[in-house]
């Protein structure tokens, strides 16, 4: 019974840790980005130990299956809504994904560790136990995909994107919640892969950032990329580094710059000595390169496509 007592007390101070760290703190601006990944993981072990512990606390004390299940599952899961509710109040964002992964970790507790399912429905537990083990593997597929294309990502640098590998569309974010993005191969004008994104006219600015790539740009003297248009138009390209968030996102802190497109594709060069001496009152830290994006103004409803985003 002291081993019990133990593997409890032990996993309530992880639990404790866990929570302090997980809602208290948050990893936002950590790179790369397979660590904020890590993270996220720690909610399935936060809520494997809340269920664990509940089940071990009120061992052999359950008449039935249903009982077990309100106290190791429910409660638990209101625990978590109640959390993800609150988030706003502390200037955070409530997440479904968060939730889903709260639900994983009581679920695989209760799999594992419920003495009433164990006892009374043996060969339904050791099906629940395999299958507990393959969901729990799948919620490592975005770790996995993050670390492989980081690795990908720093093998091919100074390209920093050529669309090659379907990893490295979540290099990419979308500016504007209507617009979308994918990989695209069936264009007519297209060769290869190249990223399309598609605008629509119902926000003032659309466009796509690459955020997760080799912010390095220290030894090379230009950004070169390539972007298709149907119709001639203003695109603006914006960079910035990594003190710009701590400046306040000042417009004048960061390079910004008009580019015209023609109809075709556009074949643009950047010299990045003009964008190193963008800041007004500071150079850029072109070691430390975090945001490149691209948007358009109140544009109308069309598609663009990148391709050949690369250091020189």
């Amino acid at each position: 019974m002291s081993i019990l007592y133990q593997v409890k007390g032990i996993a309530c101070l992880i639990f404790i840790a866990l929570f302090l760290t997980l809602y208290i703190t948050s990893p936002q601006s950590i790179e790369p980005r397979s660590v904020h990944q890590l993270w996220n993981l720690g909610h399935v072990v936060l809520f494997f130990l809340l269920s664990t512990v509940i089940l071990l606390e009120r061992r052999q004390q359950h008449s039935s299956l249903r009982a077990e299940a309100l106290e190791a599952l429910l409660y638990p899961l209101l625990f978590g809504v109640s959390i993800e509710l609150l988030q706003p109040a502390f200037a955070r964002t409530a997440d479904l994904s968060d939730l889903l992964k709260n639900i994983a970790g009581s679920l695989l507790a209760f799999c594992w560790f419920s003495d009433y399912l164990a006892k009374n429905y043996k060969a339904l537990t050791g099906f629940l136990r395999i299958a507990s083990i393959i969901a729990i593997l799948a919620t490592f597929k975005p770790l996995v995909i993050s670390r492989y294309d980081e690795y990908l990502a720093q093998q091919h640098f100074p390209l920093l994107s050529n669309f090659d590998s379907s990893t490295e569309l979540s290099r990419f974010k979308a500016i504007g919640k209507h617009t979308l993005i994918h990989l695209d191969h069936k264009a007519e004008h297209l060769n290869s892969q190249a990223l399309a994104i598609r605008l629509h006219n119902k926000e003032q600015y659309s466009g796509v950032s690459l955020e997760h790539f080799p912010g390095n740009w220290q030894n090379y003297h230009s950004l070169r990329f390539s972007l298709y248009t149907k119709q001639q138009q203003t695109i603006t390209l914006r960079i910035y580094d990594k003190p710009h968030p701590e400046r306040g996102f000042d417009y004048n802190d960061r390079f910004n710059k008009k580019l015209l497109l023609t109809p075709g594709w556009n074949h643009i060069s950047v010299d990045l000595a003009t964008v190193a001496a963008a800041p007004s009152q500071r150079r850029m830290d072109m070691a430390n390169i975090i945001d490149v994006s691209f948007f358009i103004t109140n544009a109308s409803p069309q598609t663009l496509w990148l391709d050949q985003l690369y250091l020189q």
